[in-house]
């Protein structure tokens, strides 16, 4: 299921407001949510074919790595969007196993081995795959940039092999990035041509922008550990126009 620019953009913007909502609501994965969008510099040619263009930006993203993380991930989803977030019950259990976690002060000490880092994840869209990009850069609390190898040690094992390191399609600086082979397959997946009811009645609609955008942020939650809450994004999308 490929996104179009216009596609993309509508859900850039929706998703900014969902995230005002999460935060409003105090919910529990708010502090997590701090995306903004970035204009590209004037001077993009970028800004001829796809007119506004522009990217999501999550800054000062604090990581306290103990271990390399190894995440069971299903071979297979199959489904709606639901099927593709974690329930919030279950959220205390994931912390136990999450590498990227921020430990209590008992656990830091008790750790032999960790790394502070902070992450800085930006959501581009890409015109020649048709689905978002994710772009990520890390660097250590002296300012030192965050080399290869421990990029790959603090993602899940399931995606280490799909990062590679390539130059920022609008800044042009060297960022790491998640290969979007499959993106678009998997977002079939997630999102059938009909999908959540925006209403109390059991009839279905087509999928809106800021649904593709979710489904999509569960794609790539193993490597920027930034969680989508199902039971408010569904209530949200239901009570939200079309």
């Amino acid at each position: 299921m490929s996104m179009s620019w216009e596609t993309f953009h509508a859900a850039a913007s929706a998703l900014l407001t969902f995230q005002a909502a999460l935060v409003e609501s105090n919910h529990m994965y708010a502090a997590e949510w701090n995306w903004a969008w970035e204009l590209a510099p004037p001077s993009s040619p970028l800004h001829k074919v796809l007119p506004g263009y522009g990217y999501l930006i999550s800054r000062n993203n604090v990581r306290d790595f103990v271990a390399a993380g190894t995440h069971d991930v299903p071979s297979s989803v199959d489904g709606n969007l639901e099927d593709a977030f974690v329930d919030d019950e279950d959220a205390d259990c994931l912390v136990d196993m999450d590498p990227c976690v921020v430990p209590s002060p008992s656990q830091h000490a008790s750790s032999v081995n960790h790394d502070m880092c902070m992450y800085e994840f930006h959501v581009v869209y890409s015109p020649t795959y048709k689905v978002p990009l994710l772009f990520l850069r890390g660097h250590y609390v002296d300012g030192a940039l965050v080399p290869t190898s421990v990029i790959q040690a603090h993602m899940s094992t399931f995606v280490t092999r799909f990062i590679s390191q390539d130059e920022h399609p609008v800044l042009g600086l060297p960022f790491y990035f998640l290969h979007p082979c499959e993106t678009a397959s998997c977002l079939s997946l997630l999102v059938p041509s009909a999908t959540l009811s925006t209403s109390t009645t059991s009839s279905s609609t087509a999928p809106c922008p800021l649904q593709h955008l979710l489904a999509w942020l569960t794609l790539v939650q193993p490597c920027t550990h930034i969680r989508v809450p199902v039971p408010f994004a569904i209530s949200y999308l239901r009570s939200s126009p079309p």
